[in-house]
């Protein structure tokens, strides 16, 4: 894109077509120049803006949901009393995940940043209580995409984690929990 400035404050804008904008500032007196170039400076934003999305053959914007399960590991009860140390497994619990996108593709290839909320949660049946573990974490993926034919596509990229609080809930520490002995 070829953007020039005319006589009269006319901005020529040229596209990779060589298609011929013109736009023409009208002044009012109590403008100051300061306001003037601004006026300027947020049109010539806007229309690359516009040229950069329209370059692009296509852009989606979306969001998604779902529910998720997920299994971690397994809470040990030590030996007591002459009873054996017991593994409790832990039940899946079912939880929320949300988000939103932007898809954007340059031909065979596309960018798609992502912003999601994943909340992870299981519970234990221990003898005397039920325990429960709860995490939620804020996920950003960029990936990056190519498209070998329809609909087959590669896709590559970072996925960024951040974990909110996490919490055990009903389990009683004890020294062997903390690393001390039996």
């Amino acid at each position: 894109m070829h953007i020039k400035w005319g006589i009269n404050d006319e901005i020529v804008i040229l596209n990779e077509k060589k298609q011929l904008l013109g736009f023409h500032f009208i002044h009012l007196k109590s403008e100051t120049p300061n306001q003037i170039k601004m006026k300027k400076h947020l049109l010539i934003i806007s229309f690359l803006t516009v040229s950069f999305l329209s370059n692009a053959q296509l852009y989606t914007l979306g969001v998604k949901g779902g529910l998720n399960q997920n299994k971690i590991g397994s809470l040990y009860q030590r030996p007591y009393n002459g009873d054996p140390g017991i593994n409790h497994q832990p039940n899946k619990d079912i939880s929320p995940q949300f988000g939103a996108f932007l898809n954007v593709k340059f031909g065979k290839f596309f960018i798609q940043p992502e912003l999601n909320y994943v909340k992870l949660k299981n519970h234990y049946d221990l003898p005397l209580k039920t325990s429960y573990w709860n995490t939620s974490k804020t996920e950003i993926p960029v990936i990056l995409g190519f498209e070998i034919f329809d609909p087959l596509s590669l896709y590559i990229g970072p996925n960024f984690n951040f974990y909110k609080k996490t919490s055990l809930d009903g389990v009683q520490v004890t020294s062997f929990s903390d690393g001390g002995k039996i």
